[in-house]
């Protein structure tokens, strides 16, 4: 069981370094970059629907989910 908070979740289809996660963790994406697959930013109080922002469009939705 995971007791936290998770915000902006991105997947790439390569591998990141060290630096290159760290250089970028606050850069918000314009969602077009090389090698992203999705990014969930979680800004949307909009329901249950997370919303990828990147060009593929892999929406999600919340269960169980609090403020």
């Amino acid at each position: 069981m995971f007791n936290g908070a998770i915000d902006d979740v991105r997947l790439w289809n390569d591998v990141r370094t060290e630096s290159e996660i760290y250089d970028n963790r606050y850069l918000q994406l314009q969602g077009t970059e090389t090698n992203l697959v999705a990014n969930w930013t979680f800004n949307s109080d909009q329901g249950t629907i997370v919303w990828d922002v990147s060009t593929n469009n892999y929406h999600g939705s919340l269960k169980n989910a609090y403020d």
